[in-house]
């Protein structure tokens, strides 16, 4: 166990010196001589942990260790999945960043088991959803809702026909900036 921690720690410090070197604006052919020397050095780490992960599986016992094979054979099969960050530097290593955005509502699930309706279940995912996407876009969350809310209303209480003001990656530049701002 000790080896393949070591081996993770070492990915993810191979991983972070190529980044210090990476710079988002240049294609990955056209990088630094600083970032192709750590590229190399993490493809080299990476293909000496599928190299282990091949021998450990022909080691390992069935009949005693089916655990660690099924773990094993999961890193083949998903292998590419889990290494795409190693040709796309903007791709995260791992999905912390993800994980600590939904950590609210996975605590917040056990006060919620009181309704016991589905809806309300499914409509606390969407708003989690939601509100996470706004606070990526770095949109006041109040604001946006209280717009949003006030041309439901002004529309009989149906959604706007045009959703180009209310989806982030739509919106003009001077709409973002606007709800960005603190409520006044």
């Amino acid at each position: 166990m000790q080896h393949w921690v070591e081996q993770i720690a070492n990915l993810y410090h191979s991983n972070h010196q190529r980044l210090s070197h990476w710079n988002p604006a240049v294609p990955l052919a056209a990088q630094s001589v600083a970032f192709n020397g750590q590229q190399t050095v993490l493809e080299q780490a990476i293909a000496q942990v599928k190299t282990d992960c091949t021998q450990a599986l022909l080691e390992l016992d069935p009949k005693t260790q089916k655990i660690q094979i099924a773990v094993l054979t999961s890193l083949q099969t998903h292998w590419t999945g889990l290494t795409v960050f190693v040709t796309n530097p903007g791709v995260p290593m791992d999905n912390n960043l993800s994980e600590w955005t939904i950590r609210t509502a996975v605590l917040g699930r056990n006060n919620y088991f009181g309704s016991g309706a589905i809806w309300s279940a499914e409509l606390a995912a969407q708003l989690f959803s939601l509100f996470a996407t706004l606070q990526q876009w770095g949109i006041n969350r109040q604001r946006w809702l209280y717009e949003y809310l006030t041309v439901c209303a002004q529309n009989h209480c149906k959604p706007p026909d045009n959703l180009t003001d209310f989806i982030s990656w739509l919106m003009s530049d001077e709409r973002l900036a606007a709800l960005s701002r603190l409520l006044e």
